[in-house]
């Protein structure tokens, strides 16, 4: 999954999968430029890639990717600073839990629709122009099983998450003849840094997620979506735009509530 020398925008890059995508670009040879809207969180980050790739390229960019204005300057800077972007892995994103569309507090679902959704359309709306205009480019967009299945308390997430799937396929069709490719990545059940730490009782928690993940028997590790994310940003995956590729253990095979 060879990324040398590709510029690679990674959001969410503070914590959980978007660190770990970080850190595996940066060994595969990206030049990678973390966004997230937490520096003290990017610097965590940052000290991670270096700890394992001492010569890594990594930059990082405040960003909240909600504002227009921040996303269109993160680009501008991105591109002041490297002169091409290669790929960009849309990631970052909430999931407030504000319950369902009959109760939950309208404020909470313009904030995860604003983060989830708008967040990648800004990113998209200012990159791909770029992609165009060198007549190449990847993206990688991040979905989730909640957009196939029920999630209790969930509505918002879910819903952003769906309509994640329909941007990468109009993008794919839109900009697939000027060389942009544009995927999305569906994972399950994933065992990120904050998920057991935040748990009242980490034991019960763990067992409710491997209660919740697919037929492997255990929730995915955020290494594991990065993988997929590196393959789907290389020039391996040359053939490949417009589909949504499940990572998720075979939960899709059976169709679980997730409550």
């Amino acid at each position: 999954m060879n990324l040398k020398d590709k510029v690679v925008i990674v959001t969410g890059a503070g914590r959980g999968i978007g660190k770990a995508a970080s850190v595996l670009f940066a060994r595969e040879g990206a030049i990678v430029c973390g966004v997230d809207w937490k520096m003290e969180l990017l610097a965590e980050t940052e000290s991670a890639v270096r700890d394992a790739i001492p010569d890594a390229a990594f930059h990082s960019y405040q960003c909240d990717i909600r504002d227009e204005d921040q996303v269109k300057t993160t680009v501008a800077a991105v591109l002041d600073k490297c002169g091409t972007i290669d790929g960009l892995y849309n990631n970052a994103a909430v999931n407030t839990r504000s319950g369902s569309c009959v109760d939950m507090e309208m404020r909470s679902f313009d904030f995860t629709m604003a983060v989830n959704l708008r967040g990648s359309v800004l990113l998209c709306r200012h990159v791909i122009p770029h992609m165009v205009a060198q007549g190449k480019g990847s993206i990688v967009n991040t979905s989730s099983i909640n957009a196939h299945f029920g999630g209790m308390g969930c509505d918002a997430y879910s819903i952003s998450k769906a309509a994640i799937e329909t941007l990468s396929k109009q993008l794919a069709y839109t900009y697939g003849s000027y060389g942009v490719r544009c995927n999305t990545i569906c994972p399950g059940v994933i065992r990120t840094e904050g998920t057991l730490s935040a748990a009242t009782d980490p034991e019960a928690a763990e067992q409710r997620l491997i209660g919740l993940s697919g037929p492997l028997g255990r929730p995915g590790k955020p290494q594991e979506i990065a993988n997929l994310a590196a393959y789907l940003l290389s020039d391996y995956s040359s053939l490949v735009t417009g589909v949504t590729v499940f990572a998720d253990g075979g939960f899709s095979t059976g169709g679980r509530k997730l409550s």
